[in-house]
């Protein structure tokens, strides 16, 4: 099947750019053109099996390409079943408070329309709210600014806040969530993966 032979490209070849950024594309192109709306609608595992995937190419990634072609495929998963839904939509609030703008605006973007297409995505008493602070938020601003409306957002969406939490790293403490971490002796809000964290220590 199409979709197999999809998620085992993505698998094999994690992290290679060079195929996953084009991927992440043809994908994008291929929810727009409604070729998985049948699988949206008959609880298919490929929904999560390309939440999956796309989750871990994310992960630790500090290319604004790839983060910015995710956010398409992302939205475009939100027409899967609640168990794919929730968890897209506790990705893109993380977006919202990204260390680059550009990835907070266009994800800003991105789930203002997807709100326009897809049904049932928050209850309607707060459809108008949740469509007024996508719109009207200046996301570019510092993330400090922008968080408490991020964090409304995840009221209304009815989705948990995206959990910071902290660990040592030799005499540092570094505070974390699941995508990004931040170190003490960094300037505040500033954002770093884990990978420069482990560098600088």
């Amino acid at each position: 099947m199409f979709t197999s032979t999809l998620i085992k490209m993505m698998k094999d070849y994690k992290k290679v750019d060079r195929v996953i950024l084009p991927g992440l594309k043809m994908i994008e192109q291929l929810q727009c053109n409604g070729c998985f709306t049948n699988l949206a609608e008959e609880n298919h595992h490929f929904g999560m099996d390309l939440y999956v995937v796309c989750k871990e190419e994310i992960t630790q990634c500090g290319d604004p390409q790839k983060l910015l072609a995710s956010i398409d495929v992302f939205c475009g998963l939100l027409q899967f079943t609640e168990c794919v839904l929730k968890k897209v939509l506790t990705q893109l609030m993380i977006f919202l408070c990204h260390k680059y703008p550009k990835v907070r605006k266009m994800t800003a973007n991105k789930l203002y329309e997807a709100m326009l297409t897809y049904d049932d995505l928050v209850a309607e008493d707060n459809l108008d709210e949740v469509l007024s602070i996508l719109s009207e938020t200046q996301w570019d601003k510092p993330v400090s600014e922008v968080k408490p409306l991020r964090n409304k957002l995840c009221e209304l969406f009815h989705v948990p806040k995206p959990v910071t939490k902290i660990m040592m790293l030799g005499d540092h403490s570094v505070i974390y969530n699941e995508v990004w971490f931040q170190t003490d002796f960094e300037a505040q809000n500033t954002e770093l993966d884990v990978v420069q964290i482990w560098e600088r220590c």
